[in-house]
């Protein structure tokens, strides 16, 4: 849970039907940075985006929770992607699958970067973008395990095509592969604000 103009993020444990217990964590940044902006976790390992960090450019943080205290490891900031422009918003939307990660720079045309956690860093692979000014890709995201190391992601673009579409990718590690494309079915705007997917099902 997260509060990203008060600049923090709440974990709670959730057992018995209940949650109990929060630890709050707070951006290490001294000035407003979008701290909780994005929020991911899987198994032990949480993602925080700060889209507003770095004068605009964006950072996201890892924390790894100890469940044995029920407490987080100091924030890393992981390392951003290359040739990263100013204003990018790097994390303003970001999902986390087993060691995969994908975060999204929103503003202008909008890329998803793709990250893989190895040896308890977060390493770059590639990145995937949109095709003119106005996509806005990367604005929604869904991850899904195929297994065998291979994934499905289905990113959202409510700028492309004028009504919008989502993109489905299939990827492994550093190999990611357009595979098609959904555009609106009807005359209606910002078509792709939220996205699924879930084997060969898509919403």
């Amino acid at each position: 849970f997260s509060c990203p103009f008060g600049r923090n993020a709440f974990f709670l444990l959730y057992e018995n039907d209940a949650f109990s217990g929060t630890t709050l964590l707070t951006t290490p940044a001294p000035a407003v940075d979008g701290f909780g902006t994005a929020v991911g976790i899987s198994g032990n390992n949480a993602l925080i985006g700060a889209p507003l960090a770095n004068s605009g450019r964006g950072a996201v943080y890892y924390y790894v929770y100890d469940p044995g205290n029920f407490d987080f490891s100091l924030p890393t900031a992981i390392s951003l992607p290359p040739a990263l422009p100013p204003n990018a918003r790097f994390g303003s939307k970001l999902i986390v699958n087993q060691d995969i990660a994908l975060i999204s720079s929103t503003n202008g045309t909008g890329s998803v970067h793709v990250y893989k956690l190895i040896s308890g860093i977060w390493v770059f692979q590639t990145t995937l973008s949109g095709t003119t000014n106005v996509d806005k890709f990367g604005g929604a995201l869904s991850l899904f395990d195929q297994g065998g190391g291979s994934f499905l992601t289905m990113i959202g673009a409510i700028g492309a095509n004028s009504f919008g579409s989502a993109y489905l990718f299939r990827g492994n590690n550093n190999q990611w592969k357009p595979i098609c494309r959904a555009d609106a079915p009807v005359s209606i705007t910002q078509f792709g604000t939220c996205v699924a997917v879930y084997g060969n099902t898509a919403i």
